[in-house]
C-alpha cells in the first residue's frame, strides 16, 4: 500500500509542474508516438517508468527511465527490440525489473514477451511465448520467490483468445 500511495504522490507532484517542465523531465523517445505505461518505486525511493514508443509501421519499442524523488532523470534506456510493445511491469525483491507485453512476430501474430533487467537497466534476459498464428498478450507480472514469476494475459488457443495465467 505504501508504494501505491507514494506513486500517487509522485504523479500528483509531477502534475504540479507545467507541461513543458514535465516533458523536459521524462523523454520516452525522440520521434513518433510515446506514452507512459507503468511506474514502480525502487527500494532506494527512486521510480522506474516504463514507456511505449511507436514510430509507425511495425516499429514498436519500449523505454525504461529511472527518476529520483524530484522527477530528475537518473538513467534511461530504449529497448533494442523494435517489435516489443510493453503493457506492464513490476519490480522484484532485489530491485530487478520485470516487463511484459507483446512481441509483434508478424502483422497477424503477437507473442507474449517477458524481459528482466538489472537495477541499472541492463537486460538480463528476454523471452517470448505464444501460439503461432494467434495473438498472445502479457498483461501483468509479479514475483512469487527468487526464480518464480506469475504472468497473466491472453493466449490464443484454437484461434480464440482465452484469459491465461502462467
Amino acid at each position: 500500500m505504501k508504494k501505491a500511495l507514494t506513486l500517487i504522490s509522485l504523479f500528483i507532484s509531477l502534475t504540479a509542474y507545467s507541461q513543458s517542465q514535465f516533458e523536459e523531465k521524462i523523454v520516452l523517445g525522440t520521434t513518433g508516438y510515446n506514452e507512459g505505461v507503468a511506474a514502480v518505486e525502487t527500494s532506494s525511493g527512486h521510480y522506474i517508468v516504463l514507456g511505449s514508443v511507436y514510430n509507425g509501421g511495425n516499429n514498436f519499442n519500449f523505454s525504461l527511465t529511472e527518476l529520483d524523488q524530484n522527477g530528475n532523470t537518473i538513467q534511461s534506456i530504449l529497448g533494442s527490440n523494435v517489435t516489443a510493445v510493453p503493457l506492464a511491469m513490476n519490480i522484484t525483491n532485489t530491485d530487478e525489473i520485470l516487463v511484459t507485453g507483446y512481441y509483434r512476430a508478424s502483422t497477424t501474430d503477437n507473442d507474449i514477451f517477458i524481459a528482466k533487467f538489472t537495477p541499472d537497466l541492463n537486460l538480463i534476459w528476454f523471452k517470448r511465448y505464444g501460439v503461432t498464428g494467434g495473438n498472445d498478450y502479457g498483461n501483468s507480472i509479479f514475483q512469487l520467490n527468487n526464480d518464480k514469476y506469475v504472468l497473466t494475459g491472453t493466449t490464443a488457443i484454437s484461434g480464440a483468445a482465452k484469459p491465461s495465467i502462467t
